[in-house]
């Protein structure tokens, strides 16, 4: 938060560009992650009116970048706090040219289960991801995301089995 702070200055001198647009995504992923869900929200409705003009130059890999970042986003803000047909719905907008999006995009719907109460549910769906990738696509970014479903457990249900079973698939000590 305080790196997104200290950009603030530099996003308000454009603050309806494509890249404060990217500063808003980021800022609301991370309000999301420390419960601070309307503000993230807000922001998230912020960024999408600046990038529903569809006049915001994107020059770096723009199929990528100006199609993956909103709904992903979406998908992260809506999950942390338990929207799961938003977080869907967002999850479906997203392209399956990649497999790091859409699969932490799953990741993250397994966290909105848990988020919502069925944490067997939600740890047996981020196993099942997990599982189905091979060594080399669990990248830093999805360990990470998964890491992020285990820290939405409740500490009184941490010692569920399948929530072991991720851990196992992240190789964290149980």
């Amino acid at each position: 938060m305080r790196l997104l702070d200290a950009a603030q200055g530099i996003v308000e001198q454009a603050s309806h560009s494509y890249g404060a647009a990217l500063m808003k995504i980021t800022r609301a992923k991370a309000l999301s992650l420390v419960e601070r869900h309307a503000e993230a929200t807000r922001l998230l409705d912020e960024a999408r009116d600046t990038l529903g003009t569809g006049r915001l130059p994107v020059s770096i890999m723009p199929a990528y970048w100006g199609t993956q970042r909103l709904p992903y986003a979406e998908t992260c803000v809506y999950a942390a706090v338990g929207e799961e047909k938003k977080a869907n719905e967002a999850r479906e907008r997203l392209s399956q040219d990649d497999y790091q999006y859409p699969t932490n995009a799953r990741l993250m719907l397994a966290m909105c289960t848990v988020v919502r109460g069925g944490v067997d549910q939600g740890m047996k769906g981020a196993a099942e991801v997990l599982g189905s990738l091979p060594e080399e696509h669990r990248t830093n970014m999805i360990k990470h995301t998964a890491r992020l479903v285990l820290r939405a457990v409740p500490m009184d249900q941490r010692d569920r089995s399948a929530v072991r079973d991720v851990r196992s698939l992240l190789a964290i000590e149980v």
